[in-house]
């Protein structure tokens, strides 16, 4: 019974290993855009905050800047990961159509 489970995975990972990845990296992709989205719209928020904060300008927009900055860093950091697997999904879906 073990050996012939370890059978099945292994035939199953020939037949459907790009679609296997491609899924693995649609996954991944749709994870870190929704990362992104959530970044701006912290953005969007503090920007939010800073207009409603009307008590002291000067120290609300200095907060926002420093909110802004923090999270564009890390937008930064996570595109080239997103252009990354955008480039890998479009040579996954070139292989899967090619077979097909």
């Amino acid at each position: 019974s073990i050996s012939s489970s370890r059978g099945d995975t292994r035939r199953r990972r020939e037949e459907g290993g790009i679609i296997d990845a491609l899924h693995k990296v649609d996954q991944k992709l749709h994870h870190l855009r929704r990362v992104e989205a959530g970044y701006r719209k912290s953005i969007a928020r503090a920007r939010d905050d800073m207009k409603e904060n009307t008590a002291d300008p000067v120290k609300a927009e200095k907060k926002f800047k420093k909110t802004k900055a923090k999270y564009e860093r890390k937008i930064e950091k996570l595109q080239p990961k997103i252009k990354q697997l955008t480039i890998r999904r479009e040579e996954l879906k070139g292989r899967h159509s090619a077979k097909g």
